[in-house]
């Protein structure tokens, strides 16, 4: 590589060409890998005509070029300094980062160059903590040493016997304690090698080599170096002061390191002075961080310390330099004036960071004075027109989710001086902590009520639009609206806040959006009154008077069901409620936020539908046993109704056939099944004589009473009578009632009586008593049946069941119009009855009152 010239690559081809002949040590040679001289060899460089920091490696392969000579490659890869100071490389970190490039070929570049010839260095980061350890692995005398020389202008030589030479990686650590010692922009003026050979000419202040030059300073790897012969008294001075500092156990080897780091910005000129001058620094803020620990620090000494840079100091000394200050400015004194003077000229951003930190500290400890008091600092004592106030009180909001909400509203509702809890950043803070504004609010309604819808629509448009999901249903009820938001988004406010629904109804009544909106809130407000009856047993009732539409009004009854035990709207129904409210007790009952109340309230409900036994009650219960959609709803109206069924007469049968199979089923009312059939096939002209009787029979074994039976049988007759059927059909239904004892069983003698003596109409008694004069056949028989009609009622036969009584027949015998869709389980197996059973219209007793 000596002999040529470079004659392609990316970036500055001269200053390309200028670090590698200067990071190019000596003629490369195949070593076996144990030897010192073993390539790879690696300089570290700084640039003369730019600013940069450059790393070349030698290297070796097995390559040739076209004359058949072994290629010795060499790679550069160096950074401009202003990058260098923002990531700190060290020579550790350098050479893993160039060890990572993959390069294309050995004559080619790097794999991942980027369009404008740059490649991107992974850089480890620690780079400080880095240079500790490697200052702590070769020793400080050591290093401080070799540090001396070099700041005296002097060329180190580090040698080794060859057994006890160290490897590349330990070699590279060496060269990065060293430079350590020495203000981080001393590289800029320094290059370094892990080799260098003794037979070459080079410039290399720093490497290990196996013999040094007449012109170099001879250092032993690791052994006891003899006092060096410094010719400049800033190196004896700069020796003196780095073994002071670190033996202060105020600074120690660690903070003279990371004192020197931090200087970065290389002098225009005199670098050994300016090299004294940045140590000896270390010592002045370690004095003045001393006495503002030990309680007598002074403002302006804290001021010489800042006026030497803000960016030369450590976290900890930016910390306690400002909290003193900030201390000494709230003082009534000279002290306090000269504090507040040095704060307002040495202000910098990042003390926010650290009034950050002391606000957060005292909002911890729920200390609302303490915190008022912070923030009345920033706002007096930072640049005026900064707003620094506000950004702190923004970030409180944004970063302290832990912190006690309560202090955080006090300065909401009652901010300090310069904080403006109106400004959009405020604004886009609470809409990011949803728990924190949701008690906002609620203090805000109990507060400021009138002020709610405004303070909601401003919040909104401060944000521009972009709320959370969770914040649109207080949108969509302040506008009354409730195309704002969506079902998802009303169950992730009560999923955060699950006592939302009481201020949302809050909301929209203070709109008068109510009647627009309770459909939207019902589940919130579900979940809110549950947790309110949990804690403490009792909640607010939700208004009636509100003209709700009719599925609302179910769902409000259904709220008030869970906070009275009562339901208004349904109690106050007269009969079967409108199809819109039971559409709407339907879907609030099988709502998920009404799923954990459904047990508990099955009881309450179906006492609620109370008043005085008859056709409305049987009505409105089986309205709302078919709205609900609940087993343990539909078992408690069943028991219900067949309570009603017990104590009427006659029976009521004219309910669907689900609710008669329920009925039948509980097994109180043996005789119901059958009578229930009965009156369907009373209903229907054309069922077969056999049939009816039959059923009639099932019903009497059962325990039905003749007063049930009779009204049922004598309306068939006597529409059968008109119709033009002969009037034998009196007599054939008796005698088919009385199988298998023709002409007449028991049950037939006391049915016939009961037609004879007329409880079944005159018409009928008429129509029998032709028929049984002219029947010469039963001629006996149906004599003493019309001998036992006409004799006194005490010598009546007794009835079937004896504990029924027999009831005169109602004067006008009707028959309701019921949907049977089957005969039920038990029922004659006659088809035609099934059938005809199937096609009966619903009867609805309570249409005219909803029309």
């Amino acid at each position: 590589m000596m002999s040529y010239e470079l004659v392609a690559g990316t970036g500055d081809l001269r200053l390309a060409e200028e670090l590698i002949r200067a990071g190019v040590v000596g003629n490369p040679e195949r070593t076996a890998a144990d030897q010192p001289d073993a390539l790879p060899w690696l300089a570290f460089v700084p640039g003369k005509t730019a600013q940069v920091l450059a790393c070349v490696e030698t290297g070796w392969t097995e390559a040739v070029d076209g004359t058949g000579q072994p290629i010795a490659p060499v790679k550069l890869v160096y950074l401009p300094y202003s990058d260098a100071t923002v990531g700190l490389p060290t020579c550790q970190s350098l050479s893993t980062a160039v060890h990572g490039l993959r390069w294309s070929g050995v004559d080619q570049p790097p794999a991942d160059l980027t369009g404008d010839g740059r490649i991107v260095l992974d850089l480890a980061p620690g780079a400080v903590d880095t240079l500790i350890a490697a200052v702590a692995h070769c020793g400080f005398e050591w290093a401080a040493t070799v540090a001396a020389v070099l700041l005296d202008g002097g060329t180190v030589a580090i040698v080794a016997a060859i057994d006890q030479f160290p490897g590349p990686d330990e070699r590279i650590v060496a060269l990065d304690a060293v430079f350590a010692l020495l203000p981080y922009w001393y590289r800029t003026a320094l290059s370094a090698a892990t080799w260098t050979s003794p037979r070459a000419a080079h410039a290399i202040r720093l490497s290990f080599t196996s013999r040094a030059g007449s012109e170099q300073t001879e250092v032993g790897w690791r052994v006891p170096v003899p006092e060096p012969q410094l010719r400049t008294q800033d190196a004896v001075a700069y020796l003196e002061e780095l073994c002071i500092a670190a033996r202060d156990p105020e600074i120690g080897t660690a903070g003279v390191v990371r004192h020197l780091a931090e200087r970065r910005q290389p002098p225009a000129d005199s670098p050994q002075s300016h090299a004294l001058n940045d140590l000896r620094e270390v010592r002045l803020a370690e004095m003045v961080h001393h006495e503002v620990n030990r309680g007598y620090g002074h403002p302006l000494r804290v001021d010489n310390v800042l006026a030497r840079g803000w960016q030369l100091l450590d976290g900890v000394k930016r910390r306690d330099f400002t909290c003193f200050l900030l201390d000494r400015a709230g003082r009534p004194d000279e002290l306090g004036v000269q504090a507040v003077d040095v704060l307002r000229r040495r202000w910098v951003p990042d003390m926010l960071d650290i009034l950050l930190e002391r606000t957060r500290t005292a909002l911890s400890a729920r200390d609302l004075a303490l915190v008022r008091r912070h923030l009345d600092e920033v706002h007096r004592l930072a640049p005026p027109s900064s707003g620094t106030a506000d950004q702190l009180f923004q970030r409180l909001l944004a970063r302290d989710r832990g912190a006690d909400p309560a202090v955080l509203l006090d300065l909401l509702f009652d901010p300090p001086d310069g904080i403006d809890a109106q400004a959009p950043g405020v604004a886009r803070a609470l809409l990011r902590w949803p728990d924190l504004y949701c008690r906002y609010l609620e203090r805000l309604l109990r507060s400021d009520a009138a002020r709610i819808v405004g303070h909601l629509t401003g919040l909104e448009r401060a944000a521009s639009g972009d709320v959370p999901g969770w914040f649109r249903p207080f949108i969509a009820v302040a506008q009354g609206d409730m195309n704002r938001a969506r079902p998802e988004d009303r169950d992730s406010l009560v999923q955060i806040w699950p006592e939302a629904g009481g201020t949302l109804l809050e909301i929209a009544e203070l709109r008068g959006v109510t009647n627009r909106m309770f459909g939207f809130v019902w589940p919130a407000l579900v979940r809110s009154v549950g947790l309110s009856l949990a804690r403490t047993g009792s909640a607010p009732p939700v208004p009636t008077f509100i003209p709700l539409n009719g599925r609302d009004t179910a769902k409000a009854d259904l709220l008030n069901l869970l906070i009275l035990g009562a339901m208004p709207a349904l109690a106050l129904s007269p009969a079967e409620p409108p199809a819109d409210y039971l559409d709407g007790l339907r879907v609030g009952w099988s709502d998920a936020a009404f799923a954990d109340h459904r047990a508990s309230r099955v009881r309450p409900l179906v006492d609620i539908i109370g008043g005085e036994p008859g056709p409305a009650r049987v009505a409105k219960l089986c309205a709302v046993g078919n709205a609900i959609d609940d087993d343990r709803v539909t078992a408690a109206i069943t028991d219900a109704l067949a309570d009603e069924v017990a104590r009427a007469r006659p029976r009521w049968l004219n309910l669907s056939v689900e609710w008669a199979r329920r009925i039948a089923n509980l097994g109180r009312l043996r005789h119901f099944w059958p009578l229930y059939q009965l009156a369907g096939l009373t209903r229907i002209d054309g069922t077969d004589i056999t049939a009816l009787a039959g059923t009639v029979r099932q019903a009497a074994a059962r325990g039905a009473g003749l007063d049930e039976i009779l009204p049922m049988l004598a309306t068939w007759l006597a529409r059968q009578l008109n119709a033009g059927t002969p009037e034998s059909i009196v007599r054939d239904m008796v005698s088919e009632i009385s199988r298998p004892e023709p002409p007449i069983s028991q049950l037939g003698h006391q049915i016939g009586i009961a037609i004879l003596q007329g409880r079944a109409g005159p018409e009928l008694a008429n129509a029998f008593g032709r028929v049984i004069e002219t029947d010469v056949r039963n001629a006996n028989v149906f004599s003493q049946l019309r001998a036992a009609a006409t004799a006194p009622p005490q010598h009546h036969a007794p009835a079937v069941r004896t504990t029924d009584r027999i009831s005169p027949p109602p004067a006008v015998v009707r028959a309701p119009k019921v949907v049977h869709p089957a005969a039920a389980p038990g029922a004659p197996g006659d088809s035609r009855i099934n059938r005809a059973l199937a096609g009966v219209r619903k009867h609805n007793p309570f249409k005219k009152r909803q029309s």
